[in-house]
């Protein structure tokens, strides 16, 4: 999947989590490039949030 940008392999098992990481991978390919101190901490609680919104 995205195990070359996201070293968080643990995280991947979780389905949800799963799919917060494709979230993240996709707005990352799609050329959103913050420092990487803000984008983790954006798209943690966004890519997150929308993947439980999914899931309901």
């Amino acid at each position: 999947m995205a195990r070359s940008h996201h070293r968080n392999t643990a995280a991947t098992a979780n389905p949800v989590l799963a799919a917060a990481m494709r979230e993240i991978a996709r707005s990352n390919a799609a050329g959103t490039h913050a420092n990487k101190a803000t984008r983790r901490r954006r798209t943690r609680a966004g890519a997150k949030s929308a993947a439980l919104r999914d899931f309901r």
